[in-house]
């Protein structure tokens, strides 16, 4: 359970700066 929370916050913090960057060149 522990790797499968580490997998999904990494892909959570992946997403997260998707969008920062997504909102910076808007």
């Amino acid at each position: 359970v522990k790797s499968y929370r580490k997998v999904k916050a990494a892909g959570h913090a992946e997403q997260v700066l998707e969008d920062l960057k997504a909102l910076q060149t808007a």
